[in-house]
Protein backbone atom coordinates (compact mmCIF):
# COMPACT_ATOMS: atom_id res chain seq x y z
CA UNK A 1 0.00 0.00 0.00
CA UNK A 2 1.52 3.23 -1.07
CA UNK A 3 0.84 6.26 1.34
CA UNK A 4 1.37 9.90 1.18
CA UNK A 5 4.71 11.45 3.10
CA UNK A 6 4.48 13.65 5.74
CA UNK A 7 3.24 17.17 5.17
CA UNK A 8 6.06 20.21 5.59
CA UNK A 9 4.62 22.47 8.29
CA UNK A 10 5.78 25.79 8.30
CA UNK A 11 5.69 28.02 11.43
CA UNK A 12 3.47 31.25 11.10
CA UNK A 13 4.14 34.09 13.32
CA UNK A 14 0.48 35.83 13.17
CA UNK A 15 1.72 38.79 15.43
CA UNK A 16 1.83 41.12 12.80
CA UNK A 17 -0.81 39.73 10.77
CA UNK A 18 -2.58 40.71 13.82
CA UNK A 19 -1.82 43.95 14.43
CA UNK A 20 -2.93 44.74 10.26
CA UNK A 21 -6.16 43.45 10.66
CA UNK A 22 -6.74 45.18 14.15
CA UNK A 23 -5.24 48.47 12.85
CA UNK A 24 -8.51 50.36 11.98
CA UNK A 25 -10.39 48.88 14.91
CA UNK A 26 -12.30 51.70 16.64
CA UNK A 27 -11.34 52.49 20.77
CA UNK A 28 -13.10 50.32 22.87
CA UNK A 29 -15.86 52.43 24.86
CA UNK A 30 -17.82 51.02 28.09
CA UNK A 31 -20.69 48.47 27.44
CA UNK A 32 -22.80 50.88 28.88
CA UNK A 33 -22.89 54.41 29.99
CA UNK A 34 -22.52 55.28 33.57
CA UNK A 35 -26.47 55.65 34.42
CA UNK A 36 -27.53 54.34 31.58
CA UNK A 37 -30.90 51.77 31.47
CA UNK A 38 -30.28 48.38 31.19
CA UNK A 39 -32.39 45.72 31.08
CA UNK A 40 -32.54 41.79 31.50
CA UNK A 41 -33.59 39.49 29.55
CA UNK A 42 -33.18 35.21 28.82
CA UNK A 43 -32.11 33.85 26.12
CA UNK A 44 -32.94 29.91 25.26
CA UNK A 45 -32.28 28.25 22.19
CA UNK A 46 -31.51 24.38 21.07
CA UNK A 47 -33.71 22.68 24.40
CA UNK A 48 -33.45 19.86 22.07
CA UNK A 49 -35.85 17.41 24.68
CA UNK A 50 -36.18 13.94 24.58
CA UNK A 51 -39.75 12.54 26.15
CA UNK A 52 -38.51 8.99 25.61
CA UNK A 53 -35.31 9.67 27.33
CA UNK A 54 -34.64 6.59 29.74
CA UNK A 55 -32.67 7.08 32.95
CA UNK A 56 -30.72 3.94 32.12
CA UNK A 57 -30.17 4.37 28.34
CA UNK A 58 -26.93 3.77 27.09
CA UNK A 59 -25.24 6.93 26.59
CA UNK A 60 -22.91 4.89 24.13
CA UNK A 61 -24.86 4.13 21.21
CA UNK A 62 -24.21 4.05 17.78
CA UNK A 63 -27.50 6.01 16.86
CA UNK A 64 -27.68 9.93 16.24
CA UNK A 65 -29.68 9.92 19.60
CA UNK A 66 -28.81 7.67 22.59
CA UNK A 67 -30.43 6.79 26.30
CA UNK A 68 -33.73 5.32 25.03
CA UNK A 69 -32.38 1.67 25.19
CA UNK A 70 -32.40 0.30 29.01
CA UNK A 71 -28.99 -1.03 30.22
CA UNK A 72 -27.59 -1.75 33.59
CA UNK A 73 -25.53 1.32 34.63
CA UNK A 74 -26.26 3.85 37.17
CA UNK A 75 -29.07 5.93 36.44
CA UNK A 76 -29.28 9.28 35.66
CA UNK A 77 -32.85 11.08 35.56
CA UNK A 78 -31.36 14.56 35.12
CA UNK A 79 -29.26 13.82 31.79
CA UNK A 80 -25.93 12.45 30.79
CA UNK A 81 -23.08 14.27 29.36
CA UNK A 82 -23.10 12.32 26.25
CA UNK A 83 -25.37 11.59 22.50
CA UNK A 84 -28.30 11.73 25.05
CA UNK A 85 -31.03 14.84 24.66
CA UNK A 86 -32.15 16.42 27.70
CA UNK A 87 -35.18 14.87 29.33
CA UNK A 88 -38.49 16.07 29.92
CA UNK A 89 -37.97 16.44 33.89
CA UNK A 90 -34.87 18.43 33.68
CA UNK A 91 -36.57 20.90 30.93
CA UNK A 92 -39.66 20.83 33.49
CA UNK A 93 -36.82 21.77 36.35
CA UNK A 94 -35.49 24.73 34.25
CA UNK A 95 -38.69 26.11 33.27
CA UNK A 96 -39.32 26.13 37.27
CA UNK A 97 -36.32 28.08 37.91
CA UNK A 98 -36.47 30.48 35.18
CA UNK A 99 -39.48 31.32 37.23
CA UNK A 100 -37.94 32.66 39.53
CA UNK A 101 -35.48 34.38 38.27
CA UNK A 102 -36.10 38.31 37.31
CA UNK A 103 -36.07 39.72 33.60
CA UNK A 104 -38.35 41.63 31.58
CA UNK A 105 -37.96 39.82 28.39
CA UNK A 106 -37.06 36.51 27.08
CA UNK A 107 -35.57 35.36 23.68
CA UNK A 108 -36.72 31.80 22.76
CA UNK A 109 -34.83 31.17 19.32
CA UNK A 110 -36.19 27.54 18.97
CA UNK A 111 -34.16 24.39 17.80
CA UNK A 112 -36.10 22.69 20.40
CA UNK A 113 -36.71 19.00 18.39
CA UNK A 114 -35.17 15.94 19.79
CA UNK A 115 -32.16 15.38 17.15
CA UNK A 116 -33.93 12.02 15.95
CA UNK A 117 -34.50 13.70 12.97
CA UNK A 118 -35.55 10.76 10.52
CA UNK A 119 -39.36 10.63 13.06
CA UNK A 120 -40.72 14.11 11.29
CA UNK A 121 -41.74 14.46 7.75
CA UNK A 122 -41.67 17.22 5.43
CA UNK A 123 -44.75 18.86 4.81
Amino acid sequence: MKACSAPEYLYANLTQYKQDVLKDMPERTPRTEPGAKTFKFLHISDIHVDHLYKPTGNPDCSDVMCCRVESDIEPAPYGRLSHCDVPATTFELALKQLSTMDFEFALWTGDNLPHNIWAYEAG
